[in-house]
Formats: C-alpha cells, structure tokens, sequence
C-alpha cells in the first residue's frame, strides 16, 4: 500500500521569473517525495537534486531535464533514494510564477 504525503510536509515558497539567472536555493528538507505547487500567473520549470541547479526551458535547451509545473496546478514526483533533495531551481519562460516547494515521503 502506498503511503499518503505528508499533510505536515515542510515546505518553502520559492519565486520564479524570466532570464538566464535561474533561481537556485537550498531547501534544507529531505524525503522520498517532492510536491510543488504552482499559484502561477504563468507556467515554471523545475531541476531539483545534490548541489547547485540550473532550470532550463525547452526551447532554449532541446536536452533540458526540468521538469515543467503549469500556472494554477501541482505535481508530486518520487525522487530517487540516493539523491538528497538539497537544491531547487526554478524559472519562467516569459513572466513569473510562485511556487510552494514541499518535500516528504509519500504520494
């Protein structure tokens, strides 16, 4: 049986915007799952993992791994147990976006 995410999951607000500087900041949390929620106004992309990010759009970088989280939803991935979820980048294609970043164990 699967087990819940955490309706106590510690969690961070990160803002992302347009541009080369991506924003990268330690999250400080560990866990087998991250949720990120996107209170928009525009859709973001995501690179999480071991030390420094970079979040990269798709078509500024054809072999892109981020992944994207539109404006006004949210999505939970599983990350691998060796990868200690460290450091989250984030940014827009064009405009902004608000993300709350939450990491736990579950689904």
């Amino acid at each position: 049986m699967n087990k819940l995410f955490s309706a106590q999951a510690k969690g961070q607000r990160v803002n992302a915007g347009a541009g080369t500087g991506a924003v990268s900041v330690a999250l400080g949390m560990t866990g087998a799952s991250v949720r990120v929620v996107n209170h928009g106004p525009d859709d973001a992309y995501f690179a999480i993992g071991d030390g420094q990010q970079v979040a990269k759009v798709p078509q500024a970088d054809p072999e892109w791994g981020c992944v994207a989280v539109l404006a006004n939803s949210d999505i939970t991935l599983g990350i691998a147990s060796s990868v200690n979820p460290l450091q989250f980048a984030t940014r827009t294609e064009a405009g902004t976006a608000v993300l709350d970043v939450y990491v736990s164990t579950g689904i």
